[in-house]
């Protein structure tokens, strides 16, 4: 089996048991105010995406792959994300879910690294999305999730706020896993980690 059509036979089996992984009520206070149904949908095919990637089991659905993998984060910080998670699957996935939703989360900026002339394309979030709208109504529910939000849009990147895996520990009563707007939280977190580390690809003039 070449690896093309590896890559797009897990697109496919991800998209096919979204329905499956999501017997919890994904249609939030939160998610409703802030997105559209398809959207939302999309925002399922993110959520549902991390969770295949992530698990050990195939029967694993989110809470059970992410308890496994948070002693981890806790140990080595945002290596295990980085081993687990295929960034060229992560971009078959982006291709799954409409430009819109995209560019309600994500923006692309430029960035240099330091003795490289290039000029490369970074990922970060989009301050006026409708994703910070959400990460806003999110964190007038619990005081470590409004500091979140600030931390983000005082940086616009996740890599300001390290320490999320330690608050999952530590305050398990203000992340409750089961609940879909602390998985699309966690799940677009390690997805923008993994872009931000990953990508490798010029500025277009």
């Amino acid at each position: 089996m070449n690896k093309p059509f590896k890559i797009l036979l897990t697109v496919f089996l991800f998209a096919f048991s979204t329905s499956l992984t999501f017997s919890q009520n994904y249609r939030t206070k939160e998610i409703k105010s802030s997105f559209n149904k398809q959207q939302i949908n999309d925002l399922k095919v993110i959520v549902n995406f991390f969770t295949v990637e992530i698990r050990e089991n195939e029967n694993d659905d989110f809470v059970a792959a992410f308890e496994k993998i948070l002693p981890k984060l806790n140990e080595s910080g945002f290596t295990p994300i980085l081993e687990t998670l295929d960034f060229e699957k992560q971009k078959q996935m982006y291709k799954q879910i409409s430009p819109d939703t995209f560019g309600e989360i994500w923006t692309f900026g430029k960035s240099r690294y330091r003795g490289d002339s290039i000029t490369y394309k970074s990922i970060g979030f989009k301050y006026s999305g409708s994703y910070f709208q959400f990460l806003e109504k999110l964190g007038k529910t619990q005081p470590v999730l409004e500091k979140y939000y600030k931390d983000c849009m005082d940086s616009g990147s996740v890599e300001s706020y390290p320490y999320l895996q330690y608050n999952i520990k530590q305050l398990p009563d203000q992340f409750d896993l089961s609940d879909f707007n602390i998985q699309l939280l966690i799940s677009v977190h390690y997805l923008t980690v993994n872009d931000e580390n990953k990508r490798k690809e010029r500025w277009d003039k």
